[in-house]
């Protein structure tokens, strides 16, 4: 059977014929409004729930995979003394490895030292907790230190402690007698606290070993999972990527150390018992953002406070940790890594909230590394751009963007905010030039486009005046180019186009000329233009911030003033974007020359000034 194709259907569309049976293809539309952000939240909701339900074996894998970045500079290293590959591998893991068992027996000989000297003092605390409640008067919001200060007694003064019950009388003690522990009975209660710290660490160790071995085929994997089109652009990403997360994590574990060092050294110091715990507490909590620090602190200051008759070593260790941090965090960080991890400080606080919800307080420490390991491959991968976006602190939007947004919502504020933030390290005529005049070409484009109504446009335009009102008077710190000085003699007409918003960059034009000491006088068209506006010498500047849809207003207006002016040359300050500049709208319109912003009209001037006569240059 022939079957016969429809002019209207399309190959795809076309009934097909498969052994006799007649099959039509069913045409889905690939791009329906809402299925891609809705397809999107179902995978963001299945991988943290996977994340979470997994993180048992997640958490030993991110473990491996950071470790891996830190003991990478360190295989290089051997690497370069001719070790071998898996011989420089072992021996970074075997390092790491050492450090983390003598860690963990530092730990553990200041916990027993520790307890130790909590009974020693319990003296000390019961005459502090007294001395607050008689600070306080024994008001009842100290109601519950009573019940602290007994449970504090009965903890620290033994198992021999006895109560009393509430009619007075003693309560005979009570003794609960264990049996006498067997060899067998320690080691199963040791194996049974121990197996899963031990399995964990094996687990980190042996992933680790693979991934500084397996480094180079990783990154093929990831390659071939992002994608093939762009092999020399995804390497270099990954590679760089690589290196920076590195680079980075090894500086602030450095960082981190040198703080806990310099954290013991004051508490030893100061005479604080256990002070190499603190201080590992310290270096470790530091990672922890805005809080680590506080939460570091208050152990060592309630230990100083109890050991210590007064309140001066308390503060003395309070002050220790403020000074320590503040010195590393305003001299060494910034000089080591910068001012910022690259993270904005809303994402900081969201990401220590969502890892401290998946992975409890080991997600709350590596909050801030693993989002900037999400942050550095958003920077660099398309297709995780989204993250750079939502978590990054730069800026979402460009400046021109920015200030459309801003002159949209109407927020007069925010736009004053945002020019003089702009102007710290760029001159007036810049601003106007690279972002005051392509916002108003957004607004050109979107009003050819019908989304913005007059009133809209109305109030955009009464908002610059304001703004352009405060700006007249500030003083650039270089201005560019050097001013003309008052004695150059070329009055300019800055004329405003069809364009409701033409208005304001005549303006932005006159203002620039005027502090260059040029003569400049805005015009509010055209057709307001007489003969008497223009005395011999006048340069005419037909200012547009219009797009290419609107050659044929500037070109009427420029054959308005042909039979005003007479001869005075005509320049256009159209501004056109990147597809206009290619046709010559000036030759289109038929102006004299054409300027792409307020610098390059004060250069033609300063051209016209040397050679002293407008033909010379304005021809």
């Amino acid at each position: 059977m022939r079957v016969l194709a429809s002019p209207g259907l399309s190959g795809e569309d076309r009934p097909a014929q498969h052994g006799g049976i007649r099959r039509t293809r069913s045409v889905i539309p690939r791009d329906v409004p809402g299925m891609q952000a809705l397809l999107s939240l179902q995978v963001a909701v299945v991988v943290i729930t996977a994340m979470y339900l997994g993180r048992s074996i997640l958490i030993p894998v991110v473990l491996a995979v950071l470790l891996s970045f830190l003991l990478q500079p360190l295989v290089v290293l051997l690497r370069r003394a001719r070790l071998g590959r898996v011989l420089s591998v072992l021996l970074s893991v075997a390092l790491a490895l050492t450090l983390v068992a003598a860690l963990f027996w530092l730990i553990g000989g200041q916990l027993m030292g520790l307890t130790q000297q909590l009974a020693a003092d319990h003296g000390t605390i019961e005459r502090k907790l007294a001395g607050l409640r008689r600070l306080f008067n024994g008001g009842s919001h100290l109601a519950g230190l009573d019940a602290v200060q007994t449970q504090l007694g009965r903890l620290l003064a033994g198992p021999d402690a006895t109560a009393a019950v509430p009619g007075g009388v003693p309560a005979q003690p009570v003794r609960v007698v264990q049996p006498p522990a067997t060899p067998e009975t320690i080691l199963r209660e040791l194996v049974v606290h121990l197996a899963h710290p031990a399995v964990t660490a094996l687990v980190v160790f042996v992933a680790t070993i693979f991934v500084l071995l397996q480094r180079e085929d990783l990154r093929d994997r990831l390659i071939r999972l992002f994608g093939t089109r762009d092999l020399h652009r995804t390497t270099l990403a990954l590679d760089d990527a690589g290196a920076r997360l590195s680079r980075y994590f090894l500086t602030q574990l450095a960082i981190n150390t040198l703080f806990g060092v310099l954290i013991t050294a004051g508490l030893f110091a100061l005479g604080v018992q256990s002070p190499v715990l603190w201080g590992i507490l310290a270096a470790l909590l530091r990672y922890v953002p805005y809080v680590g620090l506080a939460m570091s602190a208050t152990p060592a200051i309630l230990l100083a406070a109890a050991s210590f008759p007064g309140w001066g070593h308390a503060a003395l260790v309070l002050g220790l940790f403020v000074l320590v941090d503040q010195v590393l965090g305003q001299f060494a960080e910034p000089l080591l890594i910068g001012h910022s991890t690259g993270l904005s400080p809303l994402s900081v606080i969201l990401a220590a909230a969502f890892w401290a919800f998946l992975w409890g307080p080991l997600g709350l420490i590596l909050s801030t590394p693993l989002t900037v390991c999400l942050v550095v491959l958003g920077r660099h991968m398309e297709s995780l751009r989204f993250l750079d976006v939502l978590l990054g602190d730069q800026p979402p939007l460009s400046p021109v963007e920015s200030l459309y947004q801003r002159l949209l919502a109407g927020d007069l504020d925010e736009i004053e905010n945002q020019c003089e933030a702009l102007l710290r390290d760029r001159s007036l005529a810049a601003l106007f030039d690279e972002v005051a005049i392509e916002a108003l070409r957004l607004a050109a484009f979107d009003a050819e486009r019908g989304v913005l109504t007059e009133t809209r446009l109305q109030s955009m335009e009464t908002a610059l005046d304001e703004v352009l009102d405060g700006l007249e008077e500030h003083q650039d710190a270089q201005v560019e180019p050097p001013p003309l000085g008052r004695e150059t003699g070329v009055p300019v007409l800055c004329i405003a186009g069809a364009f409701i918003l033409d208005r304001i960059a005549a303006r932005m034009m006159a203002i620039v000329l005027a502090r260059h000491g040029i003569a400049a006088r805005v015009m509010a068209g055209a057709s307001a233009v007489g003969s008497e506006d223009v005395p011999p010498g006048t340069v005419l500047c037909l200012c547009s911030a219009g797009t290419v849809a609107r050659l044929a207003p500037a070109r009427a207006a420029v054959r308005l003033l042909r039979r005003t002016a007479g001869d005075a040359p005509i320049v256009l300050g159209f501004w056109p974007d990147e597809r206009a500049k290619s046709d010559g709208p000036h030759r289109t319109v038929a102006a004299d020359r054409r300027v792409e912003g307020t610098r390059a009209m004060l250069r033609l001037l300063e051209g016209e000034r040397r050679h002293g006569t407008d033909a010379a240059v304005l021809a």
